[in-house]
């Protein structure tokens, strides 16, 4: 199925054809390394919290952005 297939689904049909990719997904045994810079970016927001650095905002101002 090709994206032009799946852009003239409705959207019921378009969340039922997500749901079985996620059934198969969860079948299939993977293992997927995420890239070194993601660990870096998390030993950073780490290190922030720790030194109570860290800048937080409400997800109103999130959504407002």
């Amino acid at each position: 199925m090709g994206i032009a297939e799946i852009k003239d689904l409705n959207t019921k049909e378009k969340l039922i054809l997500i749901n079985d990719i996620w059934e198969s997904l969860e079948k299939e045994d993977f293992n997927i390394e995420s890239p070194s810079w993601h660990n870096d970016i998390l030993e950073e927001r780490i290190k922030k919290i720790e030194d109570e650095k860290a800048n937080y905002i409400s997800i109103e101002e999130l959504k407002n952005k």
